[in-house]
């Protein structure tokens, strides 16, 4: 029986490839990279930045924020990232999104959030959306609020391609100061309580 048994090896053989193939391109558009410094320089008090060499939309609809492009792509090795808002430079703005300043646009100037979300998250991300070009995404720094920012799609002989828009992730939340323990109230306490008695001792030996 030959033959039915090279069209079974046949079978299998283009099987094993367009598993192969498919695990290939899974494994592609699920990652992120970190970007060059030139890159990274473009957004002011930002603490990371990557971009994502598979993707160059930033779908954040539907109802399970696993389908979100970020989560996807896992930036900054999150799967979990809560969108909050997006500023549209060509349109309507949706949800909690960033306010610009003076003269800003697509090509650069300042952008703005609430400080409030400081208090709810513990990590937010800007994800810059420009064309067909790969997602490029800035953790910004904890507790700052204003940005400077230049577009970060750089083309060689030409000015960069212009920011659609900027969408806000949060994740996490807020890392709560570490109080004293009560000894270290007690220790503080009695030194304040040595410190008045010498200097009323000093006062009386004057």
């Amino acid at each position: 029986m030959p033959a039915p048994l090279n069209s079974f090896r046949a079978f299998a053989l283009a099987a094993a490839t367009g598993a192969a193939l498919a695990l290939g391109t899974a494994g592609a558009t699920a990652e992120t990279v970190v970007c060059e410094a030139a890159i990274a320089d473009l957004v002011t008090l930002n603490v990371g930045c990557e971009t994502s060499p598979g993707a160059s939309q930033d779908f954040n609809g539907g109802t399970s924020i696993a389908n979100y492009t970020v989560n996807q792509q896992g930036f900054f090795d999150k799967s979990d990232w809560g969108f909050v808002g997006k500023l549209n430079f060509d349109g309507d703005d949706e949800g909690i999104a960033p306010s610009l300043g003076t003269d800003s646009d697509g090509q650069g100037g300042t952008f703005s959030i609430l400080a409030s979300l400081w208090d709810e998250y513990g990590r937010i991300m800007a994800i810059f959306k420009g064309g067909s070009n790969p997602l490029v995404g800035y953790e910004l720094k904890p507790g700052e609020t204003t940005f400077t920012y230049a577009s970060p799609f750089l083309r060689d002989g030409k000015k960069p391609q212009g920011v659609s828009h900027i969408s806000i992730y949060a994740n996490g939340t807020p890392v709560a100061p570490i109080p004293l323990p009560a000894a270290a109230w007690l220790m503080l306490t009695g030194l304040g309580g040595l410190a008045v008695t010498q200097i009323r001792r000093r006062r009386k030996a004057a």
